[in-house]
Parts: structure tokens; C-alpha cells; sequence
């Protein structure tokens, strides 16, 4: 009965479907697949209802723009299409043709949301029916979720976190699931033709053998104090030697973020108060969480129970990394920090839901875990407030617009017109 109550939500109505599976989910992981579903609706038909604020001028709004763009062309013409001029993102332009040709532009916020909010609560849930945690933890886990990741960021980014979300899908499976199969190539190969960054990602997935060492995690926490000249270097050196684009392209892209000292957006950054307290509590909440995992990984080292569990230390390694590429980006102009702050919560399920299972903590795992989840409160409130930009009447319409839409009621409404 509640699986069928469920499915009627999620196509009439996502804002009562999320509280619903949430509810469900507390009580048994029983058809919690269904449930994340719905909870993930809720942050798709907010995205698909999204307006951007009259004169802001986000990514999205350059998105619908190349939506228009590519609504013109030919879909093999599109397929090929440089976007800023990146000539291999055959994945999105794809997905940008079909929407564009929809006639309903909207939909691609909904569909990207969806996917990074879906990904970040399975892997969660994951974790609690392969360990047998209690599904306190996995819900307790999506409120951190939906506290930490700024939705308006996720919203309007697109490429970016979602190629990340995925990336670290496939690492999921890789080195946790040990599901080494072509599902699994296909997850790696895809975000690269979304964003050509996730390859970064793909590069830390092969460090996590070098992070089993307690004196190269110690290597690689120092290397993201000093990656700036090291960034310098490589911009100096590889560049020169080497022609493998991805390579040249993160070499480059990296460092003209680490060395801007006068772009405008950066400028605009730099003076905001709302982006300065965004990167206080971003890069305490990262430092916490290092500093909490590499408490447990040397304490439990040498445990027996521990060492039989290897794929799910894996994994906690390579958020330790994606942790520290978030803090090595604490001097950079533009806000860059935040995706891999993002991508780091998709996956810390991982460290965090087997910390709260412990019976017995130290005083020090305690308070970084209190510290953990008033960050996570505080940050709540950082991004709620992006609201006071809307007025009543235009927060009102919103609210209307998000319990009218139903994203998958759009899509099939668009894939019927894409047809005829």
C-alpha cells in the first residue's frame, strides 16, 4: 500500500511525496529505492520551477541561452557543438538538443537536480542496508545532505556537479561494490563528455591505493596547503611536454583559478559577506571532516573487523581526497571550493554514518561530530537565505508552481512533443 501511495505522489504531487518517503524510510529500508526517488522529486520540481532573480545573471541563465542556440541545429550539427569552447561534451549537447527541441527548457535543471540528489541519497542507503546500519543514520545522513548542499548552486551549475555526482557513482561501484562492469565504464566515460573536470576525479580515484599509508595521508594534506606553486609547476612544465587535452585542459583551468587576482566575478566574490561565511563554514566543515576520518583510520588500523572491510575504507579514502581538493582551493578568487565541498557530501555518507553507529566515541570523535552537524544546521540557514531576494508575492508563486509541476509529468508532456 505505501509503495503504491508513493508512486500516485510522485506523479501528482513531489511535495508530499519527499516528507512521505521520508516518514516510510525511518521506519524500513524496505523499497527505499522508491523512496529516494521521491525525496529527489521534491528538489527537481523545485529546480524546474526556479526563476532566476531579476538582474542576477547565473549560469543558468547562459544555459538557456545555448538551449535557444542549439533548438536551431540539426541534432549530429549540435551533437558537435563547442560550449564554451569545450569540442567534446557529447553527453550534454545530447541532453541540451532533446530539451531544447521539448520546447521546455526548465526541464534541464529539473533533470540534472534530480540525478545529484538521487545519487548522493543511494549511496547513502546503500551503505546502510550493505553494513546493516540503522536507517536512523541514513535519514539522519539526507537532512545533512539537504543542509550542506546549496540547492540555488546545484540549480543553476548543471555540468559541473552532476558530472561529479556520477564520477563518484562509478567510483561507488568500483571500489566499494566491486561491480567492475560495463555499467560501470559507462559511468566513468559519461561525465567527461558533461565536463571535462570530472577527469580530476577519475585521476584521485587512482590515488586511493597511495592513501593507505598513514605518512602519505600526511603527504597529501600538506600537498593541499602548498598546491599553488605546485599547480605552477605543472601549468610550466606539463604544458610544454605534454598533448593529452584532458591533462592540459585541468592544468590550465587550474591554474588560471589559482593565479586570478582580478576577474570580476572574483572581485564580486571577494567583497560578498554571503560567500565569505559560504567559504568559512564550507572549509571548517571539510577540515572536520579529515580530521575526523584520519582520527577512526588510525585508531582502527590494526582492528580485525575493520581490516575485513577494505572496499568501504576505500571509499572513505577517496573522500578524504576529495576533501582535500575542496580545502586546497581556500585561496582561490572565485568560489571553485564549493563543487568539490558538494561532491565530498554526496559521498561522506560513507565516514560519517559508520562514526554515528559506534557505540563508544572518543570525547574528540564526539565533538567534531556536534561541530559536524551545527555546520551543517548553520549552512542551512546560509543558503535559505538566497529567498530574501524574492518578494512575498514571487516566493508565494513558487511555492504554487513547485505543488502544480510535476517533472515527470513534463517530460513525458515534452518527449510527446519532441515525437509529434
Amino acid at each position: 500500500m505505501s509503495y503504491l501511495l508513493c508512486l500516485i505522489l510522485i506523479f501528482l504531487c513531489p511535495i508530499l511525496s519527499c516528507p512521505y518517503s521520508a516518514v516510510c524510510l525511518s521506519k524500513s529500508r524496505k523499497n527505499w529505492r522508491l523512496h529516494i526517488c521521491s525525496m529527489s522529486m521534491l528538489f527537481a520540481a523545485m529546480s524546474y520551477c526556479y526563476q532566476v532573480p531579476a538582474g542576477s545573471s547565473p549560469d543558468l541563465v547562459r544555459y538557456f541561452d545555448y538551449l535557444t542556440k542549439v533548438s536551431h541545429m540539426p541534432f549530429l550539427e549540435a551533437l558537435t557543438n563547442p560550449y564554451e569552447r569545450q569540442k567534446t561534451l557529447y553527453v550534454f549537447n545530447a541532453l541540451a538538443w532533446l530539451v531544447a527541441k521539448m520546447n521546455d527548457p526548465h526541464l534541464l535543471p529539473a533533470i540534472s537536480t534530480f540525478f545529484v540528489y538521487l545519487i548522493s541519497f543511494y549511496m547513502t542507503c546503500a551503505i546502510c542496508e550493505r553494513e546493516n546500519f540503522e536507517t536512523k543514520y541514513a535519514i539522519r545522513y539526507i537532512a545533512l545532505i539537504i543542509c550542506v548542499i546549496n540547492w540555488f548552486g546545484i540549480t543553476s551549475n548543471i555540468r559541473n556537479i552532476l558530472a561529479f555526482a556520477i564520477v563518484s557513482l562509478a567510483i561507488f561501484r568500483d571500489l566499494y561494490q566491486s561491480k567492475k562492469n560495463l555499467w560501470t565504464i559507462f559511468l566513468y566515460i559519461i561525465p567527461m563528455s558533461i565536463h571535462p573536470t570530472a577527469f580530476v576525479l577519475i585521476l584521485a580515484r587512482f590515488l586511493v591505493p597511495l592513501a593507505k599509508k598513514i605518512q602519505m595521508q600526511y603527504l597529501m594534506l600538506a600537498s593541499a596547503v602548498f598546491i599553488k606553486p605546485i599547480v605552477g609547476l605543472f601549468h610550466r612544465f606539463v604544458l610544454r611536454f605534454s598533448s593529452i587535452y584532458p591533462l592540459r585542459f585541468l592544468i590550465t583551468k587550474a591554474y588560471n583559478y589559482f593565479y586570478d587576482t582580478n576577474s570580476e566575478w572574483g572581485i564580486e566574490v571577494s567583497k560578498s559577506l554571503y560567500f565569505k561565511v559560504q567559504k568559512t563554514i564550507y572549509m571548517l566543515l571539510m577540515f572536520a571532516i579529515v580530521v575526523l576520518w584520519m582520527i577512526v583510520e588510525k585508531r582502527t588500523r590494526d582492528q580485525e573487523e575493520i581490516q575485513s572491510n577494505q572496499p568501504l575504507r576505500n571509499f572513505q579514502r577517496y573522500v578524504f581526497l576529495l576533501c582535500l581538493m575542496a580545502l586546497s582551493c581556500r585561496n582561490m578568487l572565485r568560489p571553485e571550493y564549493w563543487r568539490f565541498v558538494s561532491v565530498a557530501i554526496i559521498c561522506a555518507s560513507s565516514i560519517m554514518v559508520p562514526i554515528w553507529s559506534l557505540k563508544k566515541k572518543s570525547i574528540s570523535q564526539t565533538c567534531i561530530v556536534y561541530a559536524i552537524d551545527c555546520m551543517a544546521v548553520m549552512y542551512l540557514f546560509v543558503w535559505l537565505s538566497r529567498f530574501q531576494y524574492y518578494s512575498v508575492n514571487e516566493l508565494c508563486e513558487f511555492g504554487l508552481s513547485v505543488v502544480c509541476n510535476v517533472p515527470i509529468l513534463r517530460l513525458l508532456s515534452g518527449i510527446v512533443h519532441l515525437i509529434t
